[in-house]
């Protein structure tokens, strides 16, 4: 054998020694370096794998923390397609809320998406729209759309707001970097922080609360904060709220209320009677000290929250020169006390309604 055979056989065994050892690819690093075509590419090959090495990383991503978020979603939406992409497609890539004609024809002018993204996360396709989320290129790449600039701005304020009806780490991660990013427009680090709240609940507490009381920081960014620790739940947040909701700022003060009667509503399940109760009390107490133009929005939380001792602080703090509005948030709250199919104490039985919670975020 010569010397260039041997060396040939030599070179071929350490080649195949090294292609025996090589580790697998990092998929999530994989994926998280490629945007655009390259992205579906990536994708493409990582589907080509076996069911079971799918399921493998699939697990990988659920055990990775908030920190990894873009790798974990992305790895997580690739993986869905086989399952999901013939159902969901359609449902996260039809946004017929972007169609400018379509917005010349509805009451809200401008376009909007968030209605038909929150029902894809309704109907389990959120791995999916969270894809989209991390590379929203590949709305245009789908379709084979180019998107206006208001267009791009409504589909981004959709995601943030349909991803807050989702759950899991990648979902936390992602909205916390929508906050938390100085160079987005601060309406929609507003929206982001009221869906971090919603996901996040007493996870993100401790954050919301430190925007919410920042009193350097930005109106809208404290109201995000405050609607977002009324959607998380967690009683902690309430020391926060009632000191907003006296803020001389209307836009501070409007999102406090919404934060409330979020926290202290029956559908809360973290809301204990107590809580209820106090909360109950510092609005009827509010509604006596606000201006005409406030006092609807107050009457909407009372009902919201609608608890029973609610009637008894009305009756209690009622003054002749406030009579019309103690008026009607005592029909309010004899209304809503049949929500959960009783009634209000020293009130009689009416048809049940289902007040809503008062907004403060613009829409």
């Amino acid at each position: 054998m010569n010397r260039m055979t041997t060396l040939l056989m030599g070179a071929s065994m350490l080649l195949a020694s090294a292609a025996f050892g090589a580790k697998d690819p990092d998929w999530a690093q994989r994926l998280g370096a490629a945007h655009g075509a390259a992205y579906l590419e990536a994708r493409e090959a990582l589907l080509e794998l076996d069911v079971a090495e799918r399921a493998r990383l699939a697990r990988e991503a659920l055990e990775m923390g908030a920190d990894r978020f873009e790798a974990a979603g992305l790895l997580l939406g690739a993986l869905a397609w086989p399952e999901l992409g013939a159902s969901c497609r359609s449902r996260v890539y039809d946004l017929r809320g972007l169609d400018a004609e379509r917005a010349r024809f509805r009451r809200r002018q401008g376009p909007e998406a968030a209605s038909h993204l929150r029902s894809a996360v309704r109907s389990g396709c959120a791995a999916l729209v969270l894809e989209l989320a991390l590379r929203p290129e590949l709305y245009e790449l789908e379709v084979s759309r180019s998107l206006a600039p208001e267009q791009r701005d409504a589909l981004d304020r959709g995601l943030v707001i349909a991803l807050g009806g989702a759950q899991g780490a990648p979902v936390l991660g992602y909205l916390a970097s929508r906050a938390d990013d100085p160079s987005l427009a601060p309406m929609l680090r507003r929206r982001a922080l009221e869906a971090l709240g919603r996901v996040g609940g007493a996870l993100v507490t401790v954050r919301l609360r430190a925007v919410a009381d920042d009193p350097r920081g930005l109106p809208q960014l404290r109201a995000g904060a405050l609607v977002g620790l009324g959607l998380g739940g967690d009683a902690a947040a309430r020391p926060s709220l009632s000191v907003a909701l006296r803020h001389k700022d209307p836009t501070i003060a409007s999102a406090a209320l919404v934060g409330l009667s979020a926290l202290a509503a029956a559908q809360n399940p973290q809301a204990s009677d107590g809580l209820r109760r106090q909360v109950s009390a510092e609005l009827v107490a509010r509604l006596a000290e606000v201006d005409e133009a406030m006092s609807p929005a107050v009457v909407d939380a009372l009902a919201y929250v609608a608890h029973p001792s609610a009637l008894e602080d009305l009756r209690r703090l009622r003054v002749e020169s406030l009579a019309p509005r103690f008026d009607v948030a005592e029909r309010r709250l004899l209304r809503a006390g049949q929500r959960a199919g009783g009634v209000m104490a020293g009130g009689p039985e009416v048809p049940a309604t289902s007040p809503k919670r008062p907004e403060a975020a613009p829409r």
